[in-house]
């Protein structure tokens, strides 16, 4: 889709929301909602927060509210939440992966959610929302190379994390540390691929180790920068990245490892949630937050500029239209459905970062 375009769907589905939730407003004798409320969405930072300032501030605004944008993976802001336990919570709703869902359920973080406040999850598949959470993106998560400098080199395209042990792609390689978004997925990932499993993560660990990484990173924007810049060739990051590199001019293609004979692709889910023990009000606001996230022509927009796959099933419709999520992306539901989908309730993570820190850091 050309950037005209997308420019025009997103005027015209803002304006549509905002038009829409005035009316539902004035409808009920509410003009302003929202009025004095300052809603604080705990939010990754960069691109991610800037279309979200663009499509959905303006229609909380419009509802009377104002947005502060918390930038931080979500394990940053759930280790703010849990510096602040006993005082005043930093945020109002925040955003989740699946692989710290069983820690913010632990420490009741969040509050039972009103899902007659957040109707939009009437178009999201069964298992995508529930009393304490909506699903909101899925990334799939596997490699990202420069497609021109491994044919210059007469490299193999990567069909399986191993292949990125080539030996002239030693120390330029790129991989998430496991305290960024994409490390724990990584490590199951690289575990199921290499014979182990969430309970026997040692093959996987050791496999990261010896494809010597030239770095291990912490924000994805890191690797699109040494990719441009020729510092690294391949990274293990998510098929959104390698969008956003091809859609500013860079020659990246994407690979989904093989993981198993019947598995190819990694998945990573993500959640909102609003946070325990913020006034009612804000809470109210937190709901409509979600709800536009998960609203279908945001969705759409979301998936184009960002490279995730909507959870809004109404949005999935005409991906395959962009060439660009054509090439890096599976969007076909059979494909998707044989992507390795991990269950995190089943992972200790104190212990997996005890091993990667005996193992790859050593």
């Amino acid at each position: 889709m050309k950037k005209h375009k997308i420019s025009q769907i997103t005027a015209f589905a803002g304006l549509v929301a905002v038009l829409s939730l005035s009316a539902l407003s004035n409808a009920a004798g509410q003009d302003k909602p929202f009025a004095g409320v300052n809603l604080r969405v705990g939010t990754f930072g960069g691109p991610w927060t800037e279309i979200q300032k663009e499509l959905l501030q303006p229609q909380m605004e419009a509802l009377g509210a104002t947005v502060t944008y918390i930038p931080g993976s979500p394990q940053a802001n759930m280790a703010k939440l849990i510096a602040a336990r006993g005082s005043e919570p930093p945020m109002d709703v925040l955003e989740i992966i699946d692989a710290i869902v069983p820690d913010m359920k632990e420490g009741g973080f969040l509050q039972p959610l009103d899902l007659s406040r957040i109707p939009n999850t009437k178009h999201l598949a069964k298992g995508q929302y529930n009393d304490l959470m909506v699903a909101n993106w899925t990334t799939q998560e596997g490699i990202c190379y420069n497609s021109k400098k491994f044919e210059e080199l007469g490299i193999p395209a990567p069909k399986t994390y191993n292949d990125l042990g080539h030996p002239k792609l030693a120390g330029r390689v790129q991989i998430p540390d496991i305290v960024s978004g994409g490390g724990l997925t990584a490590v199951a990932g690289f575990s199921y691929a290499n014979g182990g499993d969430l309970e026997n993560i040692k093959p996987g660990l050791d496999a990261i180790a010896n494809l010597k990484a030239l770095k291990f990173w912490k924000r994805g924007g890191e690797t699109l920068t040494q990719l441009k810049s020729g510092d690294i060739y391949a990274a293990v990051i998510h098929a959104g990245w390698c969008v956003r590199a091809a859609n500013a001019g860079m020659t990246v293609a994407s690979a989904h490892p093989v993981i198993n004979a019947n598995t190819k692709g990694v998945v990573k889910q993500g959640w909102m949630g609003v946070v325990n023990g913020i006034n009612p009000k804000s809470a109210m606001a937190a709901h409509a937050y979600i709800n536009m996230f998960i609203e279908a022509d945001f969705q759409k927009i979301f998936a184009i500029k960002r490279g995730v796959v909507p959870e809004n099933l109404l949005s999935l419709k005409g991906l395959e239209d962009d060439p660009t999520l054509k090439r890096m992306m599976l969007l076909d539901p059979n494909d998707i459905s044989k992507m390795l989908h991990i269950d995190f309730s089943k992972v200790n993570v104190s212990e997996w970062h005890d091993q990667w820190n005996r193992t790859v850091t050593k």
